[in-house]
């Protein structure tokens, strides 16, 4: 029986996007190179690279431990061999192409920062990495080998980001990166961006600020303190650090306020418009104030640093001209988006936010008293001593009674016609009242640029006073509920007549 001829298959086309393998190999081979230098100059107990030790000047700076720094770089040698022949080996094809680029991309740079090293301490410039010669045939072999392992790690990033072109990113990722774009696009509609910008300067500004609390010093020296206040910030005194995380806190509450401005549910106009509003006047008094201050220390008519002067003239009062200006614009789109709501428009009773706001003059009342009768926690180390300060601070805890009374009696299932009126004017006065104690004591912060020795308790006492503004400010503003054709509704248990 005659043979049937054997099939002869073609080889596979190769991609376009395929990486070479000498590139792969090479790129491996100089990780495996690097990690077992590392690895000797572990075992030796030594920083630096085998024929280039560090200076012992390199010795007093570092702090960690000697080896285990060795051992973490050369696991990255190894990390960087194992990239290098997934990008030319089969068993490579299992990991997503994104990854291997990245991790392309990062051995790159990597390669190109070790190259900025060796040139610099060729032309001495630093000596705190062993000095290289060109006079060493050593070095110039290792020089040479690291150049050709980064024209390698060139090629294959290369490769690496055109497959991952071609294949695309995953389903899951592809459907995150799709909810992403309709994020941007409607953040950025036209009523949208001012909000949009405020949020990032909310957002920009609060990680400054975190990065200060962690023990960053980026921008810290150049903040337009005074003296006393700016060492404060250096030396990481508590009241200092609290400060930070407090103005962490009220950035993320910022972002939220922002992220309400452009919101579709009906909420508190004094909470969208009012809010903002107030925060943009602020930033803008403060940008006014501060370059005014600074022009009259560059001339010479006022006592100040010339450093930090020119330093906010350049970046702080700007950044706050800006930041203002977006919160300003915010307010206005957030009140001309509300303008048109129909005051017919019945909305949900608001029991949780009236229960709220009990609990919150409950407590305020509780802590007044007791500091009326002479605690000394949170007093700041100056307790009520004497009987008028004893007076006027139980008076304070009496307001407190009087503002639980007040939302208790503004809750919907306790409202008549007889006393709404008068209890929504209160409720406005009261939360009036709080949001100005709020803004005079943020503005007089802001003017001498320190918490001026009310430290922590400061910040918290500011923060509750501002939830209870709001809270009373919510209960004073919404719609009225209780007009006669309400009242007649529910004591007869139907709907309400149509509005005409």
């Amino acid at each position: 029986m005659r043979k049937s001829p054997r099939p002869v298959h073609a080889p596979a086309a190769r991609s376009p996007s395929a990486a070479p393998r000498w590139a792969g190999y090479g790129a491996a081979l100089f990780g495996l190179y690097y990690a077992v230098s590392k690895i000797v100059m572990a075992a030796r107990g030594e920083l630096g690279g085998l024929g280039h030790p560090a200076p012992p000047e390199r010795y007093e700076r570092f702090s960690g431990d000697i080896v285990t720094a060795q051992l973490g770089n050369a696991a990255l040698g190894l990390l960087t061999a194992a990239i290098a022949l997934a990008l030319v080996q089969r068993w490579g094809r299992r990991v997503p192409a994104a990854v291997l680029a990245a991790g392309a991309a990062v051995a790159l740079v990597s390669g190109i920062a070790g190259l900025v090293v060796v040139a610099t301490s060729l032309t001495g410039l630093r000596e705190d990495h062993g000095q290289w010669g060109i006079d060493s045939p050593y070095d110039m072999l290792s020089l040479v080998l690291g150049l050709a392992s980064l024209a390698a790690w060139l090629v294959l990033t290369v490769a690496a980001v055109r497959a991952a072109r071609a294949e695309g990113p995953p389903p899951h990722l592809r459907a995150v990166l799709a909810r992403g774009r309709r994020a941007i696009r409607g953040a950025t509609r036209p009523g949208r961006r001012a909000a949009l910008a405020a949020a990032v300067g909310c957002a920009a500004y609060g990680a400054l600020k975190l990065s200060w609390a962690l023990g960053g010093e980026l921008l810290l020296r150049e903040t337009p303190l005074p003296a006393d206040a700016r060492r404060d910030l250096l030396e990481r005194t508590p009241g200092a650090v609290a400060s930070h995380w407090a103005t962490v806190a009220l950035a993320a509450i910022g972002i939220a306020v922002a992220v309400a401005t452009v919101r579709d549910r009906r909420l508190p106009r004094p909470l969208v418009v009012g809010l903002p509003a107030l925060i943009g006047g602020l930033m803008l008094g403060r940008a006014a104030w501060g370059a005014a201050h600074d022009v009259a220390v560059l001339t010479g008519a006022a006592d100040g640093s010339t450093h930090t002067a020119h330093w906010d003239l350049a970046l702080w009062s700007p950044f706050f001209v800006a930041w203002g200006a977006a919160w300003g614009l915010a307010a206005l789109a957030a009140r001309r988006r509300t303008a048109g709501r129909s005051s017919r428009v019945a909305r949900r009773p608001l029991l949780r936010v009236s229960s709220i706001t009990v609990a919150w003059a409950v407590i305020f009342a509780v802590v007044h008293a007791y500091w009326a009768a002479g605690g000394e926690a949170g007093m700041r180390g100056d307790p009520a001593d004497s009987p008028a300060a004893q007076i006027y601070i139980g008076a304070i805890a009496a307001l407190g009674l009087v503002g639980a009374a007040l939302a208790y009696g503004l809750d919907d299932r306790r409202r008549t016609a007889r006393c709404s009126r008068t209890l929504t004017l209160l409720a406005r006065a009261g939360g009036a009242v709080l949001l100005l104690g709020v803004a005079f004591g943020t503005g007089r912060w802001l003017a001498a640029w320190s918490l001026e020795g009310d430290g922590p308790a400061g910040i918290v006492t500011t923060l509750y006073l501002l939830l209870g503004g709001l809270l009373f400010s919510v209960l004073g503003w919404r719609r009225d509920t209780t007009g006669p054709d309400r009242i007649r509704q529910r004591r007869a248990g139907g709907q309400p007549a149509p509005a005409r």
